[in-house]
């Protein structure tokens, strides 16, 4: 018993318990393990005491998945590869310069050219659901990064919105599949495809660009991708968009190449920290096949084929050569599934070599102007598209 206090007031902070028996007797009795504030004291401590062995086991499984992983063999890294800077929400990111296109790849062999690029020591992968390959290239992401040092988090991964799923209430669960095909958490980029929704009948896209545009702000909002931006934009739909966008339109990626060079696009972008990226830098060889239509070879033009043979270096190291010293801020996306290609691709970062003024000006003086990719397949004189000054807003 404490002095001086009473013995009601020494039981006071313990709980109470009293009961009736059954001859109406009363019992009472109380926890004497310390009362309501006790207990609490008791409960908190081993909260605690549950909170640390739990950081304490995370800890050491984090650092035991470190050791796994720096045991494991490591890909080929490329020194000071060189980056462009994209302006986000958060602030700016880096994409790497040089990246895997995987448009065309052929089924069955694509997990392998994938696979082979990180090997090799490609950080950049370019990526559609509309190539329908991007299953393969999440079988290749979950190999790579689990059998060997490098971390998902090294890597440039996009993936681009296809027509059919404009409408706002169907783009989150576009990205999601791609997600899940790509075995990936987050997108480092999106791309809205093209300005096209397929609607016929009307002179307006439908949903409009901004509404869909609207919706892919969300996904950078919720986390789900750092960045998005545009595929296949003119200037002007550009513009049309920049006065509206909350988020900021990272990238423009369009084709680009000796015979498309698209010098006033790349100074619009610039001018409005837009990156730029150039797709089929090799001019898309594969392309009159697939679009059913006459298109040169700029692979077999006899001043690029010139240029190769003075160099001693292979045509497709020539044009990404002449596109990064051109547009040394700019991306570009080679596309190959011969592992001998996809290693020589990227010596363009490792060789000391460099293209002469006069070669260079030699490449920006040949005469054909031509895109491979024209968009012809969506003009509909029911459609918004109804001649390719319609898509483009200019030849």
């Amino acid at each position: 018993m404490n002095e001086g206090k009473s013995p009601k007031t020494c039981i006071e902070p313990f709980k109470k318990f009293e009961e009736v028996n059954e001859h109406g007797g009363r019992l009472q009795w109380f926890d004497l393990t310390g009362g309501p504030t006790v207990c609490l004291a008791k409960q908190r401590a081993r909260e605690e005491q549950d909170e640390h062995a739990f950081k304490v086991l995370k800890e050491t499984r984090e650092k035991r998945q470190r050791e796994i992983k720096a045991s494991l063999p490591d890909v080929t890294r490329i020194p000071d590869y060189p980056t462009g800077l994209l302006k986000t929400k958060r602030g700016d990111e880096k994409i790497p310069l040089i990246g895997l296109g995987t448009w065309k790849s052929e089924p069955g062999k694509v997990k392998a050219a994938v696979v082979e690029a990180l090997k090799s020591g490609y950080l950049h992968v370019d990526c559609a659901s509309v190539y329908e390959n991007e299953g393969e290239v999440g079988e290749a992401f979950q190999e790579v990064f689990e059998k060997t040092q490098l971390e998902r988090e090294e890597v440039f991964v996009t993936s681009k919105l296809w027509n059919t799923d404009h409408a706002p209430d169907r783009v989150e669960a576009a990205l999601k599949k791609s997600l899940k095909l790509l075995r990936l958490d987050y997108l480092d980029l999106y791309l809205m495809h093209w300005p096209v929704t397929g609607n016929k009948g009307s002179d307006v896209v439908s949903p409009s660009i901004l509404d869909t545009w609207k919706a892919m702000e969300d996904l950078v909002e919720r986390g789900f991708v750092k960045a998005i931006g545009v595929s296949n934009f003119s200037e002007k739909k550009i513009r049309d968009l920049l006065g509206h966008a909350d988020v900021p339109i990272s990238v423009c990626q369009v084709e680009c190449h000796p015979y498309w060079p698209q010098r006033d696009l790349v100074r619009f972008c610039h001018r409005n920290d837009i990156h730029f990226t150039a797709y089929s830098p090799l001019g898309s060889p594969d392309s009159a096949a697939m679009f059913k239509r006459e298109t040169p070879e700029l692979m077999k033009d006899p001043v690029i084929v010139g240029v190769s043979v003075r160099t001693g270096r292979n045509v497709g190291q020539v044009l990404l050569k002449w596109a990064l010293q051109r547009r040394p801020t700019c991306s570009v996306l080679p596309k190959s599934s011969s592992p001998s290609r996809i290693r020589g691709n990227l010596d363009v970062l490792t060789c000391t070599w460099r293209l002469s003024d006069n070669d260079l000006d030699a490449i920006d003086a040949v005469s054909r102007r031509c895109r491979m990719v024209d968009g012809s397949f969506w003009l509909s004189p029911d459609g918004p598209y109804k001649t390719l000054e319609d898509l483009w807003d200019g030849p």
